[in-house]
């Protein structure tokens, strides 16, 4: 049975196809990348994937379960639960210390104060942040905010990472470091969907979607 599956998913935006009869299974322990030129619908899949953005007509299923993609509430909180998001800009919380920023997410999920500061010093500390975790944002690198997002997206351990140009802001010894610790995750079981724009980063995954003009036209 595959982790998530899209069936006959199209995005129309102004009148106009964004995505165009998407059908794709995602497995459990994949790697994924999907590439394709600018404007080819590589976020637009992924952030539909990721129950953010709602399709203009398809179903998506998890494990086998019918999503209903009217539910907001309960998309939002299936997306707490179950999915870890990676975005080429970091967003996190200027106005919190890295450990907050990880502790978020399991505080909102009910997780308790010492309970969620354990798990964070914890990532944090297997993502190469050890001792910074009472740094502010501004107080550390763009490669280490973009660890520390990873952090968080781990945070609530997720069943699904997905990653939109996680590593475009990066220089080639972060964008190294994080396709590590991408590839370590998958290792360990974690399924994780990776848009790119880098084909030597789409090479060292487990399958290729490559997607043109909103269709997916080759697969892997």
């Amino acid at each position: 049975m595959s982790l998530l599956k899209l069936k006959d998913i199209e995005k129309v935006v102004d009148g106009e196809r964004i995505l165009k009869g998407i059908n794709l299974e995602i497995e459990e322990g994949d790697f994924v990348a999907i590439i394709g030129p600018s404007g080819s619908g590589k976020s637009s899949l992924l952030y539909i994937m990721g129950l953010l953005d709602i399709p203009s007509s398809g179903e998506i299923y998890y494990k086998g379960e019918f999503l209903d993609l009217k539910n907001r509430e309960f998309l939002s909180d299936f997306r707490n639960k179950k999915m870890g998001f990676v975005f080429q800009f970091h967003y996190l919380i200027p106005e919190l210390t890295l450990l907050e920023n990880v502790m978020a997410p399991q505080i909102k999920k009910g997780v308790s104060l010492k309970e969620a500061e354990e798990k964070a010093r914890y990532l944090l500390e297997r993502l190469g942040l050890s001792g910074k975790e009472k740094r502010m944002v501004y107080e550390v690198s763009g490669g280490e905010m973009q660890r520390a997002a990873i952090a968080r997206a781990l945070a609530n351990d997720p069943e699904i990472l997905l990653c939109d140009e996680p590593t475009g802001n990066l220089d080639s010894k972060n964008t190294e470091r994080v396709m590590e610790i991408f590839e370590e995750l998958n290792r360990e079981g974690k399924t994780v969907v990776m848009v790119t724009h880098d084909l030597s980063l789409s090479k060292r995954t487990k399958r290729v979607i490559e997607m043109l003009d909103g269709e997916i036209i080759k697969i892997s």
